[in-house]
């Protein structure tokens, strides 16, 4: 699988739990990802965002 692919999987997984579990408990989750992680997890507008833990 290329990195385009993966990263794009990952994102939609990451959505899908923003809109399934409250605030506190996404960032909680995102927060023990890796930092390689924390670019997917800024708004889906396709642009990637750093994204540092406890914010």
């Amino acid at each position: 699988m290329d990195r385009q692919v993966a990263s794009y999987g990952a994102r939609a997984v990451l959505h899908t739990l923003r809109e399934a579990a409250s605030a506190k408990e996404y960032g909680d989750s995102v927060d023990q990802l890796p930092a390689e992680f924390w670019q997917l997890t800024g708004p889906g507008s396709g642009r990637l965002e750093t994204r540092r833990v406890g914010t």
